[in-house]
């Protein structure tokens, strides 16, 4: 047996002869479960790194330059110098032409000699020795440019395509020489970026008031100069030449709202809360419908010629959207009044009760043969936007843009119908 299998608890087996006391079994383990790291818990490293308050305070170390480096400069610069100056002089007058540089009221010259940069020149008239000297000439004045059209979507869910121009301006000539290597580039994705990122936090209001987006502009001035002070550039003006809204912001608690009714949970709650409501605004309705006075016109006196073109167009796409899984979910009859039709107040009716489900023009016959579940009264272009999707029958209903003679609940599956009608378009 092995030697660190012997010691501790004797094992009845082991002992023979009852008394012998060299074969004993040790369950302890072969293996440390030690960690190899430390993380520092050992006595002899606590004081190894010790950093307390006071070592904040200490200033940086300072790196001391390359003295040799500083040396060869210092010796071999002067050497350059009056070599190129006697190059000059033996080539005059024609080096002339080539060392003396005007420099304009609008411009800075910026020279460099053997690749380090000297102090800015200008206005004026400077001199340069060839070889040695590099010469820049860099424009102070105010320039423009245009950036890409942007097409932002508002935090509101409005799509504005927005134009603007940015003028800008160079301050510090050698940093914007040495900073960046193509300012205009960077000064236009620099623009773009962070007007872009300050529009779509803005809602539509904001972008046409003249004074919103006046403001808005000054704090995008002011962030692209917070970014392009070290660049030596300034951006002086931002001016805004076309502001054109492609899509209408939309009222985010209204939308939430018209989301929910046409979701199950709104059917649910509709059905719960449909009583309440329907007894609270009956009179409410009432008192409209008597103050409106409608005309009743029968649609017999009326000839089909003589109908809304408009209307005709409607009752044909509905017709397209009927169909038997419609006739399923829904299982009414309703009958819509038209106030504002170019003949007159017309009504029409959307049968969704049995079959494949139609519509069409109130006939005589009908009125006495059906049984309508809902009444509609309201505008024309109420009713297109109920049909197309963009009002919900309940939405419309508490925002008084429609009179219900029926139950609430039953109006509410004209939802599915809605739909339908925007898988057509």
């Amino acid at each position: 047996m092995l030697s660190w299998l012997r010691g501790g608890k004797k094992h009845p087996s082991d002992d023979t002869n009852g008394d012998n006391g060299d074969y004993l079994t040790n369950y302890s383990s072969a293996f440390n479960y030690d960690s190899t790291y430390t993380y520092n818990t050992e006595r002899q490293f606590r004081q190894n790194f010790n950093f307390d308050a006071s070592d904040s305070k200490k200033p940086p170390e300072e790196v001391e330059p390359n003295q040799n480096g500083a040396l060869m400069t210092n010796i071999v610069e002067p050497i350059f110098v009056v070599l190129s100056a006697l190059l000059v002089f033996f080539t005059l007058p024609v080096s002339l032409f080539f060392t003396i540089k005007f420099v304009s009221s609008f411009e800075r010259l910026i020279i460099m000699r053997l690749g380090k940069t000297r102090k800015v020149h200008g206005p004026g008239t400077v001199f340069v020795l060839p070889c040695i000297d590099k010469a820049t000439k860099v424009d102070v004045r105010v320039s423009s440019f245009e950036i890409p059209t942007l097409h932002v979507i508002t935090a509101d869910r409005g799509v504005v395509e927005l134009s603007a121009v940015v003028f800008s301006q160079i301050v510090d000539p050698l940093a914007a020489f040495c900073g960046v290597q193509n300012r205009e580039q960077t000064m236009r994705s620099l623009a773009y970026n962070i007007i872009y990122n300050n529009l779509v936090k803005r809602m539509i209001y904001d972008l046409t008031n003249p004074t919103s987006l006046s403001n808005l502009l000054l704090k995008c001035q002011e962030q692209i100069n917070n970014f392009c002070k070290d660049l030596g550039i300034e951006s002086t003006k931002i001016t805004v030449t076309q502001v054109k809204v492609m899509k209408q912001g939309e009222n985010q608690a209204v939308g939430l709202f018209n989301t929910l009714l046409k979701s199950d949970m709104g059917s649910q709650l509709m059905n719960h809360f449909a009583p309440q409501l329907s007894a609270y605004l009956a009179e409410s309705n009432k008192d409209a419908t008597k103050q409106s006075n409608p005309v009743n016109v029968p649609s017999t006196d009326l000839g089909f010629s003589t109908l809304d073109a408009d209307l005709e167009t409607l009752i044909v796409k509905i017709n397209r959207c009927c169909d038997s899984s419609l006739v399923d979910k829904v299982r009414k009859y309703y009958r819509i009044r038209c106030m504002d039709s170019t003949s007159g107040p017309v009504e029409l009716d959307i049968d969704l009760s049995e079959a494949l489900g139609w519509c069409g023009w109130t006939t005589e016959e009908r009125r006495q043969s059906k049984r309508v579940d809902v009444h509609f009264t309201l505008q024309k272009e109420t009713i297109f936007s109920l049909v197309n999707g963009d009002l919900s029958a309940m939405s419309a209903y508490i925002n008084g843009l429609i009179a219900i003679d029926g139950s609430v609940t039953d109006a509410v599956p004209l939802k599915y119908l809605a739909d339908k009608a925007k898988e057509l378009k």
